[in-house]
């Protein structure tokens, strides 16, 4: 904003505060300060601090920024005052941490009505209407407002707040709007200035050394009236970041969910006429499973389910049974794919643990892989190498899987599917899917990845 050279300088403000702050203290209102702090400029244009009977000094480097010539720097302690404390000695209006929209930083519009021998110990803070509370204990959740309502009983603050009034005419919602300000914020949760490890707090001394830059009376109300008309623009603009910031963070998972959704809907790459139709890849499944039933390698399944299109709807037929599934199918699919049952392309099996399994781990080279939850890593596909690994006797108390089987975690972590790299053994917390088929476990690690992954029969 612009500087008005017709503007009563600040420094005739800082004189009228000094006026009001010496009647106080002849009044007895308020008490004097033992270290009073006066900054003023010298004639190299560099701000100089004196503080009590001691030499000025140079504050140069502390301040936190170059202000125009008509703006003066002050200590925040020398712009305001309290009340000061009592106890309550009727019923009265408590304003608590809990009274604070921190959000909106204003009072909440309900009152907390205490009666005097129930009253707090923290309720003990005088303040009155136009007084910036000003959380100390945790003062980045910007607990703080302007006592701006009635209250139908006399408000008492908690101790947790610092009360402060403003000194002649310097502007309240000046003070409150610059102390939302980065830089206040930066000083008042510096680690020098804020104690406390799980609730740090700064204290009146230290809060009260803060830097405040003073302008003229005039500028700071144009400040005030400028920041109201934009303050829809901001929020409006803050909303907007908030809003980009959570899609920029889940923006690279949401792509590849939705690229991953396209693709095992059939919508990701053109159909080619010239493919072989999944049909044919299903009946090849279908001799590999008799084959290997034939062999002893496989159990027969006694409930099989073929499934087919008639009349543009899906139908089962299992145990001689045909039915109408259309209320099951979770998405329509291209003519040249085909619905199965998941387990009548993967033998499917589950995980054993050798008990007690501490009893079972070596770490001899002989030992065989055994394969948990924590050898996978968040977003990979697939499992390389495990961090344990059991004796060749715990074998025959728990499951051997091969470099391509399929693992779908069901505890902890539930869902996630992996590929084996290794060969090796793994516990019960953990479904096997084998292949049928080469590339089939690849298809299903995504499959498993997309949003109707639950829907998969098994």
């Amino acid at each position: 904003m612009s500087q008005d050279p017709n503007d009563e300088p600040a420094s005739e403000l800082i004189k009228r505060i000094r006026e009001e702050k010496e009647q106080l203290i002849k009044e007895g209102k308020i008490k004097k300060e033992k270290n009073h702090s006066y900054i003023f400029r010298g004639e190299d244009n560099i701000p100089y601090e004196k503080v009590g009977k001691n030499e000025p000094v140079s504050i140069a480097d502390d301040v936190p920024f170059e202000i125009p010539d008509s703006l003066e720097w002050v200590r925040l302690g020398t712009l305001v005052y309290n009340h000061g404390q009592k106890k309550p000695e009727r019923t009265f209006s408590y304003i608590d941490i809990g009274s604070i929209d921190n959000a909106n930083q204003r009072l909440s519009s309900d009152e907390s009505l205490i009666e005097a021998d129930k009253a707090p110990s923290q309720a003990r803070k005088i303040v009155k209407t136009g007084d910036i509370i000003y959380s100390t204990v945790r003062p980045y959740l910007h607990n703080m407002c302007i006592i701006n309502k009635d209250f139908s009983f006399e408000p008492i603050a908690s101790t947790g707040f610092a009360v402060m009034t403003s000194h002649a005419d310097f502007v309240n919602e000046f003070l409150f709007l610059y102390m939302m300000f980065p830089n206040f914020d930066a000083y008042a949760n510096d680690t020098n200035n804020s104690k406390g490890v799980a609730y740090p707090a700064i204290n009146d001394e230290r809060l009260y050394r803060a830097f405040i830059p003073v302008p003229p009376v005039s500028e700071q109300k144009r400040i005030i009236e400028k920041y109201t008309s934009l303050k829809p623009y901001i929020n409006k603009y803050g909303n907007a970041e908030e809003k980009l910031t959570s899609l920029n963070g889940s923006f690279q998972e949401q792509l590849k969910k939705s690229i991953l959704q396209e693709a095992v809907i059939g919508k990701l790459v053109p159909q080619d006429l010239n493919d072989e139709p999944a049909s044919v890849l299903l009946e090849k499944i279908r001799a590999e499973k008799q084959r290997l039933i034939a062999e002893g390698k496989l159990k027969k399944d006694k409930h099989e389910s073929i499934i087919y299109r008639r009349d543009n709807s899906h139908y089962e037929k299992l145990d001689g049974v045909e039915r109408c599934i259309d209320n099951e199918i979770p998405f329509e699919l291209p003519d040249s794919w085909e619905w199965i049952r998941l387990k009548h392309v993967a033998e499917i099996a589950r995980g054993g643990s050798p008990r007690s399994i501490k009893d079972f781990l070596t770490d001899s080279d002989e030992g065989v892989n055994w394969i948990k939850i924590g050898d996978t890593n968040k977003g990979g596909k697939y499992i390389n190498s495990t961090k344990e690994k059991i004796i060749p006797e715990g074998v025959t108390k728990s499951r051997y899987v091969h470099a391509g089987d399929f693992l779908l975690t069901n505890s902890m972590s539930f869902g996630r599917p992996y590929i084996l790299n290794v060969d090796g053994c793994f516990h019960d917390g953990w479904p096997r899917l084998k292949r049928a088929e080469k590339g089939v476990a690849h298809f299903q690690i995504d499959n498993h990845r997309s949003p109707w992954q639950r829907m998969l029969t098994f």
